[in-house]
């Protein structure tokens, strides 16, 4: 947890998982209490929403493509001030 405890994304981050919210999606945990695990694995899969299994509730597939497009803008913006940092064009 050292290096994320640097990023800006891990400080504005905070665990949803905790005793009064069992269902919450996670929880931080430091390496050395998970190599004292019997079973160290860090294997990732998706959590169901299960709010998306009424398939008639979703946004119209042209919705969901618009908010898709903007994300991975934001996402190549952010890289590129990553890149550009680290002496990358940008």
């Amino acid at each position: 947890m050292e290096a994320e405890k640097g990023s800006a994304s891990a400080q504005a981050m905070s665990p949803t998982r905790r005793e009064e919210n069992p269902e919450g999606r996670w929880r931080c945990f430091d390496y050395e209490e998970l190599l004292k695990r019997d079973k160290l694995s860090l294997d990732l899969f998706w959590i169901k929403d299960r709010s998306l299994t009424d398939t008639d509730s979703l946004p119209a597939p042209d919705v969901l493509a618009a908010e898709i497009a903007d994300d991975l803008e934001t996402a190549l913006e952010q890289f590129s001030k990553i890149a550009a940092k680290l002496g990358g064009k940008g």
